[in-house]
């Protein structure tokens, strides 16, 4: 992964020309090739609709999220009764809330914002020059010495590491001590890591699904109001292809920069999060939304690959995704009929900038996506879900990709 530029660790400098650069070439580069023509074969369209339908609303669907959120919230209360440093707010985030979940709901993310890290002044950042995204982050000296001494790594600031294995250690002592699971859930629980989250596996038990494993991602995270200047947000709002671009980026930049953004604990270093900038985008439009449709279907086209060895992640999808709304932002090239052209387009966009080996998250450009270790296989993945549209193009619904 080739790293651009450099940063300021002692403040939020100014964004790199060149990342500048390749954020709006990826922006200008629009290519609608022939799949514009074929996709608005109304059975093409048709299967699309049909494979990317939201999940339903109601029913156990309904039941399972409020299980999930009742144990959610019983869990981190116990946390912060257990260490009062570790009191948190509870933000919901990832594909269920997003509206873009795909088949069952089977995986559920939360943030836990600890409350007395999150407040303004609370704790500052520097950013590392090598490494785009990836800040030191310092308490406040008063919270430094007396409620994370324990986790404070010299002149490193607060350690990534002590932090979230601190976390997880209260955490597990919570589970020890709540009441047992209710009927509705099976009577252990699976643990382990993803990320900077704490994994945790409940069993549900019900009619529609029957022994079905719920994950539950739960990051530690802690929360600044300023809106970082050197994330692409500022490349995407500079220079603007026409009127609805210019709207799309004027009103991204007004609403997005002020929701600010969270830092998540992952080692050597922290690592900055967006996640809820990304929730506001794709919350902006109805779960019916054709716009998200188009990402349910690519969800739904990676996870026929989910015997491979290597199945792109959902962030993976969501880039290309975010990237294809802020191209084409008018509503007509949402339409039916223009749903495999805007599916097309997103997949090559990745498959391009993956071959290049650019292929950053939205708004951090030379911030990989993907594990090094998986670079040279990525092209590959996102190849497969090329090769499952082109059958669709050429076979209608009959291609074996859409059973």
């Amino acid at each position: 992964m080739h790293r651009f530029g450099s940063l300021n660790p002692d403040d939020y400098g100014g964004m790199p020309s060149f990342l500048t650069h390749v954020h709006n070439r990826r922006r200008q580069n629009i290519n609608l090739g022939d799949a514009t023509a074929f996709g608005r074969d109304s059975t093409v369209s048709t299967r699309l609709v049909e494979v990317g339908r939201a999940l339903e609303q109601g029913g156990e669907n309904q039941q399972i999220q409020v299980a999930v959120e009742t144990f959610v919230n019983t869990l981190l209360k116990c946390i912060g009764k257990l260490e009062g440093r570790f009191i948190s707010t509870v933000i919901p985030s990832g594909s269920f809330y997003e509206g873009t979940k795909v088949t069952a709901p089977d995986e559920f993310d939360f943030m836990a914002e600890i409350q007395v890290l999150s407040f303004r002044g609370a704790c500052s950042v520097h950013w590392h020059s090598g490494f785009p995204g990836r800040p030191i982050v310092k308490p406040h000296p008063f919270l430094a010495y007396t409620l994370f001494s324990d986790l404070i790594h010299g002149s490193s600031g607060l350690s990534s590491g002590r932090f979230f294995n601190a976390f997880e250690k209260t955490l597990l002592s919570a589970l020890d001590v709540m009441d047992p699971l209710p009927a509705c859930w099976g009577p252990s629980i699976k643990i382990g890591h993803k990320g900077p989250s704490v994994t945790l596996v409940l069993t549900w038990n019900g009619r529609k699904y029957r022994k079905l494993d719920i994950s539950i991602d739960i990051t530690p995270a802690i929360k600044f109001f300023h809106w970082p200047q050197w994330t692409d947000i500022s490349a995407t709002t500079t220079t603007c292809l026409g009127a609805a671009k210019e709207s799309y980026s004027k009103t991204l930049k007004e609403k997005v920069t002020k929701l600010g953004f969270h830092v998540v604990a992952v080692t050597p270093l922290w690592r900055a999060s967006f996640s809820v900038a990304e929730m506001h985008i794709l919350k902006s439009f109805s779960p019916d939304s054709n716009r998200l449709t188009c990402y349910r279907c690519a969800k739904y086209f990676r996870d026929q690959h989910k015997g491979d060895n290597f199945v792109l992640t959902s962030y993976v999808l969501k880039t290309g995704f975010l990237f294809e709304l802020e191209k084409f932002p008018d509503e007509k090239f949402w339409s039916n009929e223009e749903l495999f052209a805007r599916l097309d387009g997103m997949m090559k966009h990745l498959l391009r900038e993956a071959k290049e080996e650019v292929l950053g998250s939205y708004f951090v450009s030379s911030f990989s996506v993907s594990k090094s270790e998986m670079e040279d296989i990525l092209p590959h993945a996102i190849q497969r879900v090329l090769d499952d549209l082109l059958l669709l193009m050429l076979l209608g619904p009959k291609a074996t990709c859409c059973h």
